[in-house]
């Protein structure tokens, strides 16, 4: 790396320490090997809408709670469901399932949230699951909706009318006044309520893709593109001018696209990269399941038992579906443990497999000590440029 290039990375370490006030050695730099990852897989972020407008912050009054009583000081405001509570809790919990589907066919991936970073080896299997919840999600809407015009929206103003009346009684409210609190609680409850058309367009489960891009990426597309002027103009100049210094000129390009390469590729060596965090933390999950799988083994005098074999079955398939990054060392250990449990059970399958599992174990120790020391909370430990 030149000392132009060292220089200008101490500077820009530099100012964002001082912008944040902290001391220099606690800003590192992150590289981004994006051209890779994107090769591997793609970035998913749930796109959930319209639930919000299900609910709205009661009143005090239409609680019932007067002016000078001491718990509007104490106790916080409930919330009042514009729709059915059964309907707001199925929507919420088909929100809860695809975000759990996402997570367990993707990766946190530091720089990258909100997303999650899915390889392409899960893709297809996390996207015919999210298609299955979305049509569950489509199903239920369209049952709000058939319900919604005719059937909820009286219903649910006469709820309101008659909490408002309770409320009404709370606050010692009589005759007139008591019928116009009502009328104005109905009244504020319909105008927040979600209309047919905003639910038809807004009540939606959906995701966004990201697409994966790093500055390097960039300026390598800028360098291309400056690289094809500079030949154009090349090639009108030896219409001008002699060979010989039509040549040079080409020379002299080549010598700067080289040189500006080399810079790149000097910079991304000296930075650390997010796929080791992707490798960590794959042979992480696996020590943890080959750990666990040797303690149920041990609590049973060393036999492969029901619970050991299922964790162990369970392990190979998670670990087919997550080798993005194709890691061979690891997978012969478990093409070696998917063999031995297809053999009869006796004492020499469950020797052969502890031992395989304690490799296993030994391989993946380190990787798991990684993925501990990055989830340990420290306030300054995870800033990163």
């Amino acid at each position: 790396m030149s000392k132009a290039t060292r220089d200008v990375l101490e500077h820009l370490r530099a100012e964002h320490a001082a912008r944040l006030g902290i001391p220099l050695d606690r800003v590192d730099l992150v590289q981004m090997d994006l051209d890779v990852l994107l090769e591997l897989g793609t970035l998913v972020d749930l796109d959930v809408r319209g639930i919000s407008s299900f609910t709205r912050r009661a009143t005090w009054e239409e609680l019932g709670v007067p002016e000078e009583a001491a718990r509007r000081a104490r106790f916080t405001r409930g919330v009042k469901n514009l729709i059915p509570k059964p309907y707001i809790a199925a929507f919420r919990s088909l929100e809860t399932r695809a975000r759990r589907w996402l997570d367990a066919h993707s990766f946190d991936v530091t720089g990258f949230r909100p997303y999650r970073y899915v390889p392409f080896t899960a893709y297809e299997a996390w996207r015919k699951g999210h298609e299955k919840l979305v049509k569950e999600w489509e199903m239920l809407k369209l049952k709000l909706l058939f319900e919604y015009r005719f059937h909820l929206v009286p219903t649910l103003e006469e709820d309101f009318r008659e909490a408002a009346l309770e409320a009404a009684r709370a606050l010692r409210l009589r005759g007139k006044k008591r019928e116009e609190f009502a009328a104005q609680v109905v009244e504020r409850a319909r105008a927040a309520m979600p209309s047919y058309q905003a639910l038809c367009q807004g009540l939606t489960l959906d995701y966004r893709a990201g697409l994966l891009l790093s500055r390097a990426r960039i300026e390598k597309e800028l360098l291309a593109a400056a690289e094809l002027e500079a030949k154009r103009r090349q090639a009108l100049a030896r219409a001008r001018a002699a060979e010989a210094k039509a040549a040079h000129r080409e020379r002299l390009l080549e010598e700067m696209r080289k040189a500006e390469l080399e810079h790149y590729r000097e910079q991304l060596r000296r930075m650390a990269s997010p796929i080791a965090e992707v490798f960590h933390q794959l042979r992480a999950q696996m020590y943890e399941d080959a750990v666990a799988v040797l303690e149920t083994m041990k609590k049973n005098d060393g036999k492969l038992i029901g619970p050991a074999v299922r964790r162990a079955r369970s392990m190979v398939q998670t670990f087919r579906l997550l080798n993005a990054l194709d890691d061979r060392g690891l997978e012969k250990l478990l093409d070696e443990i998917e063999r031995q449990l297809t053999a009869a059970p006796s004492e020499k399958r469950s020797a052969q497999v502890e031992d395989t599992l304690r490799q296993i174990a030994h391989l993946t120790r380190r990787s798991a000590a990684e993925v501990r020391k990055l989830a340990a909370p420290s306030r300054w430990g995870a800033l990163r440029l």
